[in-house]
C-alpha cells in the first residue's frame, strides 16, 4: 500500500501537465520578488503602533511648611525621585575635607530601621535602581523605579539621607571607598583637569577651590555625623521627581519630612572668583586643556545653557562644553605638538557667543530634558534657573557673554605643556 501510494505521488510530479503548472507557479514567485515594493506599504499583519504623547516639560516648585522644598516635572518615560541636600564640599571647613564624598558612599549602606542588605533587597525586589552623587554644592541621592514604586523609591531615598547607620567600622570602609576614588581620580586626565580649573579660578583655599576628591583618613564617626547635622537641615534639603504629579510628590514628602527640624539657614560660603592658570606636567599622548570662566546664577542660569548650546556647535571635533558650580567653560585634548593651534580654536569659540541662535535655543531646549537630575531641581527650586527656554533672547546671551568675559579668563592644561600657550597671550 506504501508503494502505491509513493509511486502514484511520484507519477504526477513526473506528469508533464504537472511540471508546467509548478514552473508557472515559480515564474511567478520570481516575477513578484522583483517588484519594487512601495516604502509607503506596510508590512502585512503589523500591529499598530500607538505611543503614548510627550508629556510637556513644565516644572512645578512648592515649599512646606518646614522649609524643604518640592520640585517636579511630569515630563521623561521613567520616574525618578530623591533628595538633594545642600551638604557639598564647599560646605567643609578644614578638619571635615573629604566628608562629603564619604557621605556619597554611605548611601544606601544600611539606616537605623533597615541594614544594607534589606534596603538593596528591598529596591532590588520593585526593581528599583539607587545611585548617590558628591558635588561641590550638594549631595544626590536618587532612585529610578516604576512609577508604581514611586513612593517607596522616595521612602528609601529619605532613609538613607537621614536616618543613615554611621559606627567606626562603617567609617573605616567608607574610607576604603575614597581611597579607591583617590586612585581613579589619578588614572583620569580628565577629572585632575576638572580640579585644576577650580584651584585656579578660585585658589586652593576657597570652598569651591578646594579639591572635591580627598581620603577624609581625619574622619571619624563622631565627625562625620557631626558634619551632617550641621547640613542637613530641612532648608538644605530639596525633593525632586521626574514622571510624578507634583501634588503626589509634595504628599510623599510631607509626611516623611514630617518632625524634621529647619536647620541653618545661612548661604553656601562665598568663593571670590580670581582667575588663573594651572598647568600640570605629566607622562601622555595627549595634552588636556580647559578654558572656562566664572558661571553666573540666578536668572542668568537659563541663559547660560543657550550660551553653552551656541559654544558647543561650534567647538572642533572632541572638545565639550561643561556647565558646573561656579564654572563654565570648555575642554579637550590634542597632540602635544598641535596644541597650541587646538587651544587658539578653542579661544576663538568662546571669545564669541555663537553665530545661529536660533539652533543653540533649541540645542540647550534637547539638552535640557536630557538633564532631569537633582542638581537641575534643586537650582529650580531655589530660583536659581529656568528651564523656560523659550523666554531667553539673542541679546539676553551677547549680555551673559559680555558679563562673563569681562570676568576674566582661565585656563588648566595637562601633560606636556610646553606647547600650550600662556594665558598672558590669549586674548
Amino acid at each position: 500500500m506504501w508503494r502505491l501510494t509513493r509511486a502514484t505521488k511520484l507519477h504526477k510530479l513526473l506528469d508533464p501537465a504537472a511540471g508546467a503548472s509548478v514552473r508557472a507557479h515559480g515564474r511567478s514567485l520570481a516575477s513578484s520578488a522583483n517588484r519594487l515594493v512601495d516604502l509607503d506599504e506596510e508590512y502585512p499583519d503589523l500591529p499598530a503602533l500607538n505611543p503614548s504623547g510627550a508629556s510637556p516639560f513644565n516644572v512645578e516648585t512648592s515649599t512646606l511648611s518646614n522649609g524643604v522644598k518640592v520640585v517636579s516635572t511630569l515630563a521623561g518615560k521613567t520616574t525618578s525621585v530623591g533628595l538633594s541636600v545642600a551638604a557639598g564640599s564647599l560646605f567643609e571647613v578644614p578638619g571635615e575635607e573629604g566628608s562629603a564624598l564619604l557621605l556619597q558612599h554611605l548611601a544606601f549602606k544600611g539606616t537605623s530601621k533597615r541594614s544594607a542588605l534589606r534596603l538593596l533587597r528591598d529596591l532590588e525586589s520593585v526593581g528599583a535602581a539607587p545611585s548617590a552623587l558628591a558635588g561641590r554644592e550638594s549631595l544626590l541621592y536618587k532612585v529610578t523605579a516604576l512609577p508604581e514604586y514611586a513612593e517607596s523609591a522616595l521612602e528609601a531615598a529619605f532613609e538613607t539621607a537621614l536616618s543613615p547607620k554611621i559606627t567606626p567600622y562603617l567609617v573605616s570602609e567608607l574610607q576604603t571607598a575614597a581611597a579607591a576614588d583617590m586612585e581613579t581620580f589619578a588614572a583620569d586626565a580628565r577629572l585632575q583637569l576638572g580640579e585644576a580649573l577650580y584651584e585656579a579660578a578660585y585658589g586652593e583655599n576657597t570652598p569651591l577651590g578646594h579639591p572635591l576628591y580627598h581620603l577624609g583618613s581625619q574622619l571619624t564617626a563622631g565627625s562625620l555625623a557631626t558634619y551632617r547635622a550641621k547640613t542637613y537641615g530641612a532648608n538644605s534639603i530639596t525633593v525632586f521627581g521626574t514622571g510624578v504629579a507634583h501634588a503626589q510628590l509634595a504628599s510623599w514628602a510631607t509626611r516623611l519630612a514630617d518632625g524634621l527640624a529647619p536647620g541653618s539657614s545661612k548661604a553656601a560660603p562665598a568663593s571670590p572668583y580670581i582667575g588663573g592658570e594651572a598647568r600640570l606636567k605629566a607622562t601622555s599622548d595627549s595634552t588636556f586643556v580647559g578654558l572656562a570662566f566664572c558661571a553666573p546664577d540666578g536668572k542668568d542660569a537659563g541663559v547660560l545653557e543657550v550660551l553653552a548650546a551656541a559654544w558647543q556647535s561650534a567647538l572642533p571635533a572632541g572638545a565639550a562644553v561643561f556647565t558646573l558650580p561656579g564654572l563654565v567653560g570648555v575642554t579637550g585634548a590634542a597632540s602635544p605638538t598641535a596644541v597650541g593651534s587646538y587651544v587658539d580654536a578653542l579661544f576663538q569659540v568662546v571669545k564669541g557667543s555663537g553665530k545661529d541662535f536660533a539652533k543653540a535655543k533649541k540645542a540647550a531646549q534637547v539638552a535640557a530634558l536630557t538633564k532631569l537630575d537633582g542638581s537641575v531641581f534643586e537650582g529650580l527650586a531655589d530660583g536659581r534657573a529656568s528651564l523656560a527656554l523659550g523666554g531667553v533672547s539673542e541679546a539676553d546671551v551677547k549680555s551673559l557673554h559680555a558679563k562673563i568675559w569681562k570676568g576674566g579668563l582661565t585656563i588648566a592644561s595637562l601633560g606636556d605643556v610646553s606647547k600650550v600657550p600662556k594665558l598672558s597671550s590669549l586674548h
